[in-house]
């Protein structure tokens, strides 16, 4: 049936093109399925999910709650979320993979204990000097 609904969907396209003889052929032949090819159409833009009992159970608690309008806006803010996820790590990867590469091409500095203390204290006496700078003056 879905084959017959999608062929005579890209017939009904050129339906006003046809001889008059033709569309009442047609009319008299796939009338009757017009309904049929509209919901067979639009399952097929659809997409079945199969999700383990405990999941269902927590998207069905979500729209009983008022988190969600229905399970399809669950499970769009779900891939929403998972599009989200995939960026971030993406660029943690990337951060990741730049890291490594300033390793391998020598842009990096080594540290002892006492030039750790050093840096540290550098950075602790800037943050002071800089808070100092902005505070007002006291009365």
């Amino acid at each position: 049936m879905m084959v017959q609904s999608r062929t005579f969907a890209r017939f009904w396209k050129h339906y006003d093109q046809l001889p008059e003889e033709l569309q009442r052929q047609a009319d008299k032949q796939y009338a009757p399925h017009v309904i049929d090819i509209t919901l067979s159409d639009a399952y097929l833009s659809g997409m079945e999910i199969h999700l383990t009992p405990e999941q269902q159970a927590f998207i069905e608690q979500g729209v009983r709650n008022g988190r969600f309008a229905s399970s399809d806006d669950a499970m769009r803010e779900a891939v929403t979320l998972l599009e989200t996820r995939e960026r971030e790590l993406a660029q943690t990867r990337a951060f990741v993979r730049e890291g490594l590469d300033d390793l391998d091409a020598g842009r990096y500095e080594e540290y002892t204990d006492e030039s750790l203390h050093e840096l540290f204290d550098g950075i602790k006496r800037r943050g002071r000097e800089r808070l100092a700078a902005e505070e007002p003056p006291k009365h």
